[in-house]
């Protein structure tokens, strides 16, 4: 590791907290206000978005202590159907892109994992659909 890795893995870190932030009230908002909630990126203004019909709660990630030339991915997937994988540019793929993921008034989600990429470094995270809560690899492996 040198001093660049350390300072990506904290701009990484950066990330997930506010990922988190804004699932946590997603989980909290649409069960104690009885209707979905809608949780998406924005890539213009680097923040994530919670949205309930015309009410918008915004998750701005703190960019000040990055590097200048850092590029912020983000990306919410589902996964494909079981026997819904398709070959695209010789590569089997198992999920597909999605804009938004929604959190239910019954406390479940879409089923959804996201990919949080900041230059070279990139963090995976599944969610449970049942509680919104981080799929370990071990229970990833038994779905």
């Amino acid at each position: 590791w040198n001093i660049n890795s350390m300072l990506k893995q904290g701009e990484i870190e950066t990330l997930e907290n506010e990922f988190w932030d804004a699932v946590e009230i997603a989980k909290r908002d649409s069960v104690f206000n009885r209707r979905p909630y809608l949780l998406r990126f924005n890539e213009d203004e680097l923040a994530f978005e919670l949205v309930s019909g015309e009410e918008i709660q915004t998750f701005v990630v703190d960019t000040s202590d990055f590097g200048g030339d850092t590029d912020i991915e983000v990306e919410f997937q589902e996964e494909l159907p079981e026997n819904g994988s398709v070959l695209i540019g010789g590569r089997l793929v198992t999920t597909r892109e999605i804009e938004e993921v929604r959190f239910f008034p019954d406390g479940t989600c879409t089923p959804f994992g996201v990919s949080l990429k900041i230059a070279d470094f990139q963090s995976q995270i599944s969610i449970d659909p049942w509680t919104g809560a981080e799929l370990t690899p071990m229970e990833e492996d038994a779905r």
